[in-house]
């Protein structure tokens, strides 16, 4: 995983503050040399904070395998446990050039109540309510997405997993979904 790329928090509880790998904080609104910072970093987190009262954490990545799967026409898929972590909760956003203007707007009403979105032919975006369940989320769709990628690969026939079986792993998931010990583990490598 590239973690150089577009990684931030707010703290709503005090001051709402974005903070990028590059360790530029900043205020919102935003009170700060535009020079600085891309524009569209800015638009995608900002409006995900400013249209969000839950989402604490929200990060963005441009990896070979995410924006390969990002690119594919059927998008993400469910051919794996791995992938079943995402089930129903994976959008997906058309791309439209650099989000320059209002395409955070856009991305953030394409985001709905989910966690995780493909921005179509441009990379991936995951969202918490905490650092560590944005950066569990993250780390597993990128671990889903080198396996789609990997698959495809063979060229080989798909062995497709029934719907119901889908919804049970997906609820087994969530049933012991605890980002924080993995997020631990993942820092501690």
């Amino acid at each position: 995983i590239y973690w150089r790329e577009q990684i931030s928090l707010i703290k709503k509880q005090t001051l709402q503050w974005l903070w990028t790998p590059i360790q530029i904080c900043f205020k919102i609104p935003l009170m700060i040399a535009q020079e600085h910072l891309m524009p569209q970093a800015i638009n995608i987190h900002g409006d995900i904070y400013k249209n969000s009262q839950t989402i604490m954490s929200a990060m963005h990545t441009h990896s070979i395998d995410g924006v390969a799967v990002s690119s594919l026409e059927c998008g993400f898929l469910f051919s794996n446990q791995r992938a079943l972590r995402f089930y129903n909760d994976v959008a997906y956003h058309d791309y439209d050039g650099l989000a320059l203007v209002n395409e955070g707007e856009n991305i953030v009403k394409s985001l709905g109540h989910n966690r995780v979105m493909v921005l179509r032919n441009h990379g991936l975006v995951t969202t918490g309510k905490s650092i560590a369940e944005a950066c569990y989320l993250l780390y597993y769709l990128e671990t889903a997405c080198t396996t789609q990628i990997r698959l495809l690969a063979t060229n080989a026939k798909m062995r497709l997993i029934p719907e119901d079986i889908c919804q049970k792993t997906k609820a087994q998931f969530e049933s012991f979904f605890k980002p924080e010990l993995e997020f631990s583990a993942l820092m501690n490598r």
